[in-house]
């Protein structure tokens, strides 16, 4: 019979990292929902490109709400993801806070997101194979 080996620990400091970017996710969720619920049309399950700028915009209509930094951090979060950047990529418009069409999507922008999109599925298969 083969004796198991003990689990491996994280060194504390490792552990505190990982619970303060698990903090720092719930926090971007909460300011996300608030998002969602002020501006249903433009933040979506399934997203769409937003105007260039809707940061200020954000920034002006929730004036004493939310922090600029929260905004920042939660659209950070809502653009930099892969389904953010495929959706630069089929769509020809970005939307503003009203779900209209607003700004045509420029091909260096499809660039970018298509980088983006290589770049992000390198991470994952990267974590896979750990």
């Amino acid at each position: 019979m083969q004796k198991k080996s003990p689990p491996t620990r994280k060194p504390n400091g490792e552990k505190k990292v990982q619970e303060l970017q698990k903090i720092k996710k719930q926090k971007i969720q909460e300011t996300l929902t608030i998002l969602k619920k002020q501006f249903p049309l433009a933040f979506k399950e399934n997203p769409e490109p937003l105007k260039i700028g809707v940061l200020e915009e954000l920034v002006e209509k929730l004036s004493g709400k939310i922090s600029k930094n929260k905004i920042r951090s939660a659209l950070k979060y809502y653009t930099r993801n892969m389904m953010y950047h495929q959706a630069v990529l089929i769509n020809t418009y970005r939307i503003d806070l009203a779900g209209k069409r607003c700004e045509l999507i420029t091909s260096q922008q499809k660039e970018y997101s298509q980088k983006c999109l290589g770049e992000i599925l390198a991470k994952a298969q990267q974590r896979y194979k750990q």
